[in-house]
C-alpha cells in the first residue's frame, strides 16, 4: 500500500495571512460579462429554429397580403449626362470652384434634384397624359383637381438620382397600377426636358456676359498696377529700385566696422589717459611712465651729458691709479662729476615732466577728434540704415504690386478660358440627353419574396437572440466557474458537477467519495482536494474554514467528501461540525453527536473525549455537541482559538464545516481563527456581488482566502460539461478490464510460488504451527512481514510499507494469493489481505 505525502511546511501562526494575500488589495465585484457565441447558438439553437420557422410562415402570410393590398409597380425613365462637355473647366468654376470628377458629380446631383423638384412636379399635373391616369382620379373633387394633396403624394412616388460610377440619372414612380407608373414618369420626363433646354441656354449667355465683364474688369486692376509701379521708380530717379537697395547696404556694410573701430580707439585712448592722470597725481609726486623716462633717456642731450660723465669718469680712475683718492685733482674731478649728474638728472627730470604733458595733451585731443569722427559715422550710418529701410519698404510694395499683377494675369487667363468654353457650350448639344423612356412594367416591385423573407428571419431571429443576449447579460447567477472567475482576484478553487450528473447511479452526494469512488462527482472532489492540498502545502495551512453564502449551497456535503477523499490518500484528517445551529456531520458519518464542539467551548468536555474516529481510515470528527451547549457567541472566543490551535499539530489537515455566511455570522468569527478559508456556492443559487462581497469579507479577516468552489454545476450551454463527465465515466469503466487482464498475467508464474510455498510449509510442519503463509505479490521483489504470525509477503511495489497489521483487507482479485495449505487458505484465523 502506498504512503501519501504528509504536509512539512510549517503552518502560519493563527489569524496570521499569507504574504501574497497581506499584499493583495481588496478586490471589487467585476462587472463584465463574458457572453459566448458559440456557447449561445448550442444552448439556445431551437430557440432560434423555432423562429426561422415562424419567421418563413409570417413572410409567406404578409407576402401574400401585401400583393393584395399594396402592390407597387415602378417605372424608370433614365438620362445621361454628357461626360465630355462636363470635363471642362468653365463648370467647376461655375459650380464650385473645382472642376473635373467633383464637377461632373455635382452637377449630375444638382439635375436629379432638379428633375424632382416642386416646379417641374407642378407643371408635370397639367400634362395631358398625366391627366389620363386612374392615379390623379383619386384627388379629383369633380372636374377641379385637388393640387395640393396631389403634390403631397406626388412627392412620395416619384424619386429621381444618381446611378453610382455612371454618368446616368434614373426618375422612378412607383403605384398600384403598372399603367399609370410609367405614364407619371413620361409627364415628368417631357417637362424636365423642356425646362432644361429653355433655361439651360439661357443661362450659358448670362454666364459668358458676367465672365466677360470680370474680364475687363481684371484688366483695368493690372494696368492700374502697372502705373503703380512706374510711379515708384520715378518717385525714387532710379532704373531698378534693386540697384539702390544694393547701394544703400554696401554703405552701411562700409561704415558699421568704421564705427566699431573708432569706438575701440577712443576706449583705448581714454584708457590710457586715465591711467597717465593717476601718476601725474600721485599722492608722492607724479610718476612717469617708464615709455616717457625711455624716451627722454634717448633725448640727444641727455645722451650727450652722459657721454660727458662717462669721459670725466674714465680721468677720475686714472688719476685714482696714480695719485689714489686723497689728491686733490681727485678730489676736484669728483665733485665735478657730482655735479655733472646732478645736472643731468634735473634736465632729465624737466623732459620728462614737458614730455609728460605733452602726451596726456596729444592723448586729449586724439580722444575728442575721434569721438567727433565717431559720432560723424554713427550719423552717416543711421541715416544710410533710413534711407535702407525706406528702400526696402519701397521694394517690398514694389513686389507686392508684381505678385498683385501675375495674380491678375493668372486670374484673367483663367476668366478668359472659362469664357470660350462656354461659347463652346453655347454652340454644342445639351449636356444631359434621354437614354430610354418609361415603359409599363411586367411585373411587381413590392413585394418580393426573397426581401419579404429576410426581413421576416431577421426580425423573428433577430427578436429571439436579442432577447436570448438580453437574459445572459442580465444573469447574474453563479452558474458554473466562469462566471467567478468574473470576479477580480478571485480563484476558482474547483468545482462539483451536479448529482444528476453522475453516472454512477449515487443516491446521497455525501457519500459520493466512499459509494462511488469512480464516479463524477468523486473525481470533481478529488481535483478540489488536490488545489486545496496544493495551497497548503505552499502556504502551511492546516486549519481551513468551508462556509457558504446561502442555505442549500452543499457546505457539509463538500466538507464529507473531502476529508474522505484526503483521508483515502493518507492523510489524517479531522472534520469540525462548527455549524452548530444545524448540524449535519454526525448523522452523515453515522456516528454519536452527544458530545463535541459546543460542550468544549462551556467547559463541559475534553477535546480528546470529543474527537470520534469514523468507519473511514484517519478521519476523525468532532460533533457540535448537545443541543443545550451551543451557544453561538463562543465561536469566535479564545475557548475557539484554544480549540484550533490544539488540533493544528495533530492533523495533517482540518476542515471546519461553517454556517452560510448570508444567515449567520459564524463563519466570519471563525475565519479569523483559522489559517485558510474557502467558499462553497451552488450553481444557479448565489449572484456574483454575492460571492464578491463574502470574499471581501473573508479578506478583511485574518484568514487565507483560498477561492470557491463552485457546486452542483450543470451541464453548460452546448453540453461540453457533460460530454466531459461521460467521458471521464466511460474512461473509468472500460478501464476495469484492462485491470483485471494485467493483474492475471503473473498468474502464470503460480509454479514458481507452488515452489515458495511449499519452502514454507515445510518451515511450518518443523515448528508445528501455522506461522508462516506465503503471500505472492505480483512481481516479486522484497519480503515483509505480516502482524505477529510473521507470514511472508513478496512485494515488487517499493513504496509499500515495511509492516502490515493483521486484518488488514485488500481485494483478492487485486493479489494473486498463493497459501501452503488449502485447509489456512480456508481459515478465518488467517490474517486476509
Amino acid at each position: 500500500m502506498s504512503s501519501a505525502p504528509i504536509l512539512t511546511t510549517p503552518p502560519l501562526p493563527t489569524g496570521s495571512k499569507s504574504p501574497a494575500q497581506q499584499s493583495a488589495p481588496m478586490p471589487q465585484a467585476g462587472t463584465a460579462v463574458a457572453i459566448d457565441p458559440l456557447r449561445l447558438l448550442r444552448a439556445y439553437w431551437y430557440f432560434l429554429v423555432g423562429a426561422g420557422v415562424v419567421g418563413l410562415g409570417i413572410a409567406v402570410v404578409a407576402y401574400v397580403l401585401l400583393g393584395m393590398f399594396m402592390p407597387r409597380f415602378t417605372a424608370e425613365a433614365i438620362f445621361e449626362t454628357d461626360a465630355a462637355i462636363a470635363s471642362a473647366d468653365e463648370l467647376g468654376n461655375r459650380a464650385s470652384g473645382q472642376g473635373g470628377t467633383a464637377e461632373m458629380e455635382l452637377y449630375m446631383e444638382t439635375q436629379s434634384r432638379r428633375m424632382t423638384s416642386d416646379a417641374i412636379l407642378e407643371k408635370a399635373l397639367d400634362e395631358r397624359e398625366f391627366m389620363n391616369t386612374t392615379w390623379v382620379k383619386d384627388y379629383m373633387q369633380g372636374t377641379v383637381l385637388d393640387r395640393t394633396e396631389a403634390m403631397i403624394e406626388l412627392r412620395d412616388i416619384v424619386s429621381s438620382r444618381v446611378i453610382p460610377d455612371t454618368t446616368w440619372i434614373v426618375i422612378r414612380c412607383s403605384t398600384k397600377e403598372k399603367e399609370d407608373a410609367a405614364m407619371i414618369v413620361n409627364s415628368v420626363k417631357d417637362v424636365y426636358i423642356s425646362e432644361y433646354t429653355r433655361s439651360e441656354k439661357s443661362e450659358i449667355i448670362d454666364l459668358i456676359d458676367k465672365f466677360e465683364r470680370q474680364v475687363r474688369a481684371v484688366r483695368g486692376d493690372i494696368d492700374g498696377l502697372d502705373t503703380k509701379m512706374e510711379s515708384l521708380l520715378g518717385a525714387n530717379r532710379v532704373s531698378s529700385l534693386d540697384e539702390r537697395y544694393s547701394y544703400f547696404q554696401f554703405e552701411v556694410m562700409n561704415l558699421q566696422p568704421a564705427e566699431v573701430e573708432l569706438k575701440v580707439l577712443i576706449a583705448e585712448a581714454q584708457a590710457q589717459l586715465q591711467e597717465y592722470e593717476t601718476l601725474m597725481n600721485a599722492p608722492g609726486g607724479t610718476v612717469f611712465p617708464e615709455a616717457i623716462r625711455s624716451l627722454v633717456e634717448q633725448s640727444p642731450i641727455v645722451q650727450q651729458q652722459a657721454a660727458n660723465i662717462a669721459s670725466q669718469k674714465g680721468m677720475l680712475r686714472a688719476l685714482r691709479e696714480d695719485f689714489g683718492d686723497s689728491h686733490r685733482e681727485v678730489r676736484r674731478l669728483t665733485g665735478q662729476i657730482r655735479a655733472l649728474e646732478a645736472e643731468r638728472d634735473a634736465m632729465i627730470e624737466t623732459q620728462m615732466a614737458d614730455q609728460f604733458r605733452a602726451a596726456i595733451e596729444s592723448l586729449r585731443q586724439g580722444i575728442a577728434n575721434n569721438k567727433a569722427s565717431h559720432a560723424e559715422v554713427i550719423g552717416n550710418l543711421a541715416e544710410t540704415k533710413n534711407n535702407m529701410i525706406q528702400m526696402a519698404a519701397t521694394l517690398k510694395k514694389h513686389e507686392d504690386y508684381q505678385d498683385e499683377r501675375t495674380a491678375k494675369l493668372e486670374q484673367e487667363t483663367k476668366l478668359q478660358d472659362i469664357v470660350r468654353n462656354f461659347r463652346l457650350i453655347r454652340d454644342r448639344k445639351d449636356r444631359v440627353t434621354l437614354i430610354t423612356s418609361a415603359s409599363v412594367p411586367d411585373e411587381r416591385a413590392f413585394p418580393r419574396i426573397f426581401p419579404v423573407t429576410a426581413v421576416s428571419l431577421v426580425f423573428t431571429v433577430g427578436l429571439v437572440g436579442g432577447l436570448i443576449f438580453l437574459k445572459e447579460i442580465r444573469e447574474q447567477r453563479v452558474r458554473g466557474p466562469q462566471d467567478v472567475a468574473l470576479i477580480p482576484r478571485t480563484k476558482v478553487l474547483g468545482c462539483v458537477v451536479d448529482l444528476s450528473m453522475d453516472l454512477s447511479e449515487l443516491k446521497e452526494v455525501e457519500y459520493a467519495c466512499r459509494d462511488a469512488p469512480q464516479g463524477a462527482i468523486a473525481e470533481s472532489i478529488r481535483q478540489v482536494r488536490t488545489e486545496l492540498m496544493k495551497a497548503c502545502a505552499e502556504r502551511g495551512h492546516r486549519t481551513v474554514l468551508v462556509s457558504s453564502g446561502l442555505p442549500g449551497s452543499g457546505t457539509s456535503s463538500m466538507v464529507a467528501n473531502l476529508a474522505t477523499n484526503a483521508a483515502a490518500a493518507d492523510f489524517k484528517i479531522l472534520v469540525i461540525d462548527g455549524n452548530i445551529r444545524r448540524p449535519r456531520m454526525h448523522s452523515i458519518y453515522g456516528v454519536d453527536g452527544s458530545r463535541g464542539l459546543g460542550d468544549i467551548l462551556l467547559g463541559d468536555a475534553e477535546i480528546g473525549d470529543c474527537i470520534v474516529q469514523t468507519d473511514t481510515e484517519n478521519l476523525s470528527l468532532m460533533c457540535a455537541g448537545v443541543r443545550d451547549a451551543r451557544v453561538y457567541e463562543r465561536l469566535g472566543t479564545a475557548a475557539m482559538q484554544r480549540v484550533v490551535d490544539s488540533v493544528r499539530d495533530e492533523y495533517d489537515l482540518v476542515l471546519i464545516d461553517a454556517p452560510p455566511a448570508v444567515v449567520a455570522s459564524d463563519a466570519m468569527a471563525m475565519a479569523h481563527l483559522c489559517d485558510a478559508s474557502i467558499l462553497v456556492t451552488r450553481a444557479y443559487s448565489e449572484k456574483r456581488g454575492l460571492v464578491a462581497r463574502l470574499r471581501n469579507q473573508f479578506a478583511d479577516t485574518k484568514t487565507d482566502f483560498l477561492g470557491v468552489v463552485v457546486n452542483a454545476v450543470k451541464p453548460s450551454a452546448g453540453g461540453y460539461f457533460k460530454r466531459n463527465t461521460q467521458a471521464t465515466h466511460e474512461y473509468v469503466r472500460f478501464a476495469e478490464p484492462e485491470t483485471v487482464e494485467e493483474d492475471a498475467e503473473p498468474k502464470a508464474k503460480k509454479p514458481k510460488k507452488q515452489k515458495k510455498s511449499k519452502d514454507k510449509k515445510k518451515r511450518k510442519d518443523k515448528a508445528g504451527a501455522a506461522e508462516d503463509i506465503a503471500v505472492v505479490v505480483p512481481g516479486a521483489a522484497d519480503e515483509y512481514t505480516l502482524g505477529n504470525n510473521t507470514p511472508t509477503i513478496q512485494v515488487e511495489d517499493d513504496s509499500a510499507p515495511d509492516a502490515l497489521d493483521p486484518g488488514h483487507d485488500l481485494e483478492l482479485d487485486d493479489l494473486d494469493l498463493d497459501f501452503t495449505d488449502d485447509d489456512l487458505a480456508d481459515d478465518p484465523e488467517v490474517p486476509r489481505l
